[in-house]
């Protein structure tokens, strides 16, 4: 039972940083690269959602405004993303 509930709620955003940085965005140029490949994941990932659950997603997060509808899988992670990083950054030391 336990590890169905932990399949059927995985995380957003990985909490271990890539290999070789920091993972904040502004180290070596493979970061850039990286942070891309992560929201092409992101993309994958929702893409198996219903449409729905993007839209409470994104409306979950502190500071947006609030959208009807978010209109595929990778504007969907591009605008979590985007918002997600915008918190990191608000609380990083």
């Amino acid at each position: 039972m336990k590890a169905a509930l932990r399949s059927a709620s995985l995380p957003l955003v990985s909490p271990h940083p890539p290999a070789g940085g920091r993972g904040d965005g502004r180290g070596a140029p493979e970061l850039a690269a990286g942070h891309r490949a992560r929201e092409e994941e992101l993309a994958e990932l929702l893409a198996g959602w219903p449409a729905e659950r993007w839209d409470a997603t994104y409306n979950s997060l502190p500071g947006v405004r609030r959208v009807k509808s978010l209109k595929d899988p990778k504007t969907a992670a591009s605008k979590i993303w985007e918002r997600v990083e915008k918190l990191g950054q608000m609380v990083a030391p």
